[in-house]
Parts: C-alpha cells; sequence; structure tokens
C-alpha cells in the first residue's frame, strides 16, 4: 500500500436522538479508531490497516476543536479507507476492541471490525464500569481530498437510555418511591461495525412498528437498579394526560442505561394484567422482564403511614429507536 504523504485528522460529530443524550460532540473527550484500506475496486476486500485500535485525544487548539493521536498516519496514496471507531475510548466495558492481532490477520478480517460490550449495573457507590453513552461510527470509501483531508466521523448512541415517570391517580394520597429496577435485561452483545452501523451520518434504521436491532448475540440477563441518588422521589395525586402532569423520576442525569433489545412481556396471576406484587408473577415465562417499583411511604392528610410495597408491571418493546414505553396500569402509580 502506497502513502500518500497526507496526513489524516479528524472531525466528530454526534447525532440527535429523541431520548436524552449524556454525551454530545462537544463533550467527548476521546475515541478508538481503526482504519482499513481496500482497492476502490474491491471495497470488501481489506489489504491492509492504515489505523489499528489507536487512541484519538481532544487537543487544546481550536478551542478543543482538534483531534490528536500517536503514531501518526498518512492517506494511502489509490487505496479507499473504511473508519471504525468508538466513544469513550477509555471504556472498561469493552471487552474486546478495534484492535486487531495482526500475527492472527496480517490483514484485516473480510467480516468488519466487531466490538464486544457489557452494559454495567449501578451498584451503589462503586466507581468501577460506570454506565456511560457509547458511541460508534463508521465512514466508508474515503480517499484522500487535497481540499478537505480531514475524516468526518459522525457518532451515534448505541445504547438505550431509559428516563423514568411516575402517575398517583389515588386522591389526597402521596407516595415516596425508594426503589425502582428493570429485570431480566440482557447485558452483553456483540456489535458489527461494517454490517450494523450505518454509515456517515446516517441514523439508525427505525421503522414504526417494526423492530430492528444492531446488537447481536446478546446474553447474562440481569436486573438493573436505578440511582435514585439521595433525594427523596414524592408523587403527588394528579390525574392530568399532559406529559407536565407525570413526576419525574428521574432525569437527564441519572435514566438508567441498556442494551437495545427485544424484551419478553410478563404475566400476572391476579386480577390487574399489568401489575402486581411478587406474589402474583407468573412462573411462566420464567425470562420476562419486570419494572418493580418499591413504595416506602404514603402520606394521606394528615396521616403517614410507612409501608414497604413492591409492585411489579409489564414491560413492552425496548427498540433501537430509544424511546421505551410501559404498559400503564389501570389504577395506583402509573408507569411510562
Amino acid at each position: 500500500m502506497q502513502s500518500s504523504g497526507r496526513e489524516i485528522s479528524f472531525k466528530t460529530f454526534a447525532d440527535k436522538q429523541l431520548r436524552a443524550s449524556v454525551t454530545t460532540v462537544g463533550s467527548m473527550t476521546s475515541f478508538t479508531t481503526s482504519a482499513w484500506s481496500h482497492p476502490a475496486a474491491t471495497p470488501t476486500v481489506y489489504d491492509g490497516y492504515v489505523l489499528n485500535g489507536v487512541t484519538v485525544t481532544r487537543g487544546e487548539e481550536g478551542g478543543g476543536a482538534s483531534w490528536d493521536y500517536f503514531p501518526k498516519a498518512n492517506w494511502p496514496a489509490r487505496d479507499s479507507v473504511d473508519f471504525f471507531a468508538y466513544s469513550p475510548a477509555s471504556s472498561v466495558n469493552v471487552t474486546t476492541g478495534l484492535k486487531q492481532n495482526v500475527t492472527t490477520f496480517p490483514t484485516p478480517p473480510i467480516g468488519g471490525p466487531e466490538i464486544q460490550y457489557t452494559v454495567p449495573r449501578w451498584d451503589g457507590d462503586s466507581q468501577v464500569d460506570r454506565q456511560e453513552d457509547f458511541m460508534v461510527t463508521k465512514s466508508q470509501k474515503l480517499a484522500y481530498n487535497p481540499s478537505d483531508p480531514t475524516v468526518h466521523l459522525n457518532f451515534k448512541h448505541a445504547l438505550s437510555r431509559i428516563v423514568f415517570k411516575a402517575q398517583n391517580q389515588n386522591k389526597n394520597k402521596t407516595y415516596l418511591i425508594k426503589e425502582l429496577a428493570l429485570s431480566n435485561l440482557k447485558s452483553k452483545g456483540t456489535l458489527n461495525l461494517l454490517d450494523s452501523v450505518p454509515n456517515g451520518a446516517d441514523p439508525f434504521p427505525h421503522v414504526s412498528g417494526t423492530y430492528d436491532v444492531a446488537w447481536k448475540a446478546q446474553s447474562d440477563s440481569v436486573t438493573y437498579k436505578v440511582d435514585l441518588g439521595s433525594t427523596n422521589v414524592y408523587v403527588p395525586y394528579n390525574t392530568g394526560t399532559g406529559s407536565g402532569d407525570y413526576t419525574d423520576v428521574t432525569n437527564a442525569s441519572n435514566g438508567l442505561m441498556v442494551l437495545p433489545q427485544e424484551t419478553i412481556l410478563g404475566r400476572f396471576t391476579g386480577a390487574t394484567p399489568e401489575y402486581g406484587t411478587i406474589a402474583e408473577v407468573a412462573a411462566s415465562p420464567t425470562d420476562a422482564t419486570y419494572l418493580y417499583a418499591t413504595v416506602a411511604k404514603v402520606i394521606t392528610s394528615p396521616t403517614t403511614q410507612s409501608i414497604r410495597a413492591r409492585l411489579y408491571f409489564v414491560c413492552m418493546t425496548l427498540q433501537i429507536k430509544r424511546k421505551v414505553s410501559y404498559l400503564k396500569p389501570a389504577s395506583n402509580i402509573r408507569f411510562c
């Protein structure tokens, strides 16, 4: 592969989703990238590594708009290049990243790079394996352009971020929520950046009524508890139907990151099909996903009753669109 002698540089963008986002193009500080070259006439056959799992960090020049990496790489003289990247570069949740073993793969594998990732659970005060807004991108069939030699990378949010709202339809009562969790969610998955990630600025595909998940080989079902912080979450009486009539249980800073996935709808043995107690959770299906909330206190003027009632709710499908809905119970506290 002959070099053009022209250095590769980067510029980043971040997609805008309907969900709350943590990482923006302004707050991103690093990413890991690989670049594979191929003859322009045969884009599916890679013949060399231009970059192999290199960390790129934000520089201080130009108000933080520049990106730096080492060792430097040049554009090939004739080949086209496919760029793949994920952010943050320092993620400890990536179990298999972009860097290839050149002994095993002297040239890049035809199937494209795969990332194996584990979405961690919040476990109180631990600072290890914290949740993050994991982002990915690819930009294909690029060649050296003297008028614009910079690689433009459009990063996409690869995880679903869930925020919770509650509504209390019991008049003259206020509820205190102490615990919130989602059970039986897959925590591990594999993402092929060549096959499953849209090119350039194209968004992840989503059509209403259909389901298409990019993460494959999903495994290891776990329960994700929600970090409610130290502030008490009170849910007052409200029967309105507008978005402002629901109490924010979580917000953009303490929402829950999960792997986009298709969930199995649970069921209850009690009179209400949408929610119930642990005793009313049906034995089958055993791998169904439930949302559960622990109500610690009910305030009824002028008395206060302390309880530890845990209510379970059935969950609908989590989609790649990153907009999550829950079935709404007929009474008591509603979650959506």
